[in-house]
C-alpha cells in the first residue's frame, strides 16, 4: 500500500500519477481518499492513493492508521516553503481558506508538525520527496521511489501528464513545469505578476514561514528582504 501524503500544492498529484504508471499498484477510484484515516480498516496491499493533511486531524489518527496498515509506505511530498505558500495563495485566491495569510500559515505549520512526527515515529516507512527534485530529475527520483517501495521501475511512470484528471494539469505538465522551481526569486513576475497586482503582504508571509525551511530540509539565503511589504 502506498499513500502520497502532504499539504496541497506540494506535488502530491504529480507523484500520484507517476506511481499510477506502475502495473503493481492499483489507484483508488477517487484520486484523493478523504476518508482514508476514518474508516479504520486494513487496505489492500496494492492500494495507491493520496490524501491532504487536512483530512487527518492529528498525529494520533495517523499513527493508528499506520499501525493497522503495517504494510503501508508513505511518500511525503515537500516543497520550498516560499514557493509552497505562493502557490497556495495564487491557486486558491478568493475561494480557499489556505489562500489567506492565516490559513496558509496554519496549513504549513500543521504539515510541518505531522511531517516531523511521522519521520520520528515511522522512519523506515516514509520517504521525503522534494517537488523540485522530481521536476528537475524525474527519472532519477522515480527510480528512487521504486527502490523504497520495492517495485520495478516502469517507463510508463515517466508519462504522468497523460493520467492527469484535469485538462489544465495535463497541458501544464506535458509542456514542462521547470518554472515552478524557485519561483520566489522572481516573485514579481511569476503568475503574470500576480503578487504585484493584489493587496497581499508577501514579505510578511515569507517571514512567517521562514523557519520552516529547516524543517523541510531547505537551506540557503532568505529573499524576504527582496520583497516589498
Amino acid at each position: 500500500m502506498v499513500l502520497v501524503f502532504s499539504s496541497g500544492r506540494s506535488g502530491t498529484n504529480l507523484i500520484l500519477e507517476i506511481l499510477a504508471g506502475s502495473k503493481l499498484l492499483s489507484p483508488s477510484i477517487y484520486p484523493e481518499d478523504k476518508q482514508i484515516f476514518s474508516r479504520g480498516i486494513v487496505y489492500p496491499y496494492n492500494y495507491l492513493t493520496k490524501s491532504d493533511v487536512q483530512y487527518c486531524q492529528n498525529f494520533g489518527l495517523f499513527a493508528d492508521f499506520m499501525k493497522k496498515n503495517w504494510h503501508c509506505r508513505v511518500i511525503f511530498t515537500v516543497r520550498h516553503p516560499y514557493d509552497w505558500a505562493m502557490s497556495k495563495i495564487y491557486r486558491g485566491w478568493g475561494h480557499a481558506e489556505d489562500a489567506t495569510m492565516k490559513g496558509c500559515v496554519k496549513d504549513l505549520y500543521f504539515t510541518a508538525y505531522l511531517f516531523s512526527e511521522i519521520k520520528c515515529c515511522f522512519p523506515d516507512r516514509v520517504m521525503t520527496v522534494r517537488m523540485e527534485d522530481v521536476v528537475t530529475n524525474t527519472k532519477h527520483m522515480t527510480e528512487q521511489m521504486c527502490v523504497f517501495l520495492n517495485i520495478p521501475f516502469d517507463e510508463n511512470m515517466l508519462q504522468p501528464h497523460k493520467r492527469m484528471r484535469h485538462e489544465q494539469y495535463r497541458k501544464e505538465y506535458s509542456q514542462g513545469i521547470y518554472n515552478t522551481v524557485e519561483m520566489y526569486k522572481n516573485w514579481d513576475k511569476i503568475y503574470g505578476g500576480f503578487f504585484t497586482k493584489v493587496d497581499f503582504d508577501l514579505k510578511m508571509l515569507f517571514e512567517k514561514v521562514e523557519h520552516l525551511k529547516q524543517t523541510f530540509g531547505y537551506e540557503g539565503d532568505s529573499c524576504v528582504g527582496m520583497v516589498r511589504g
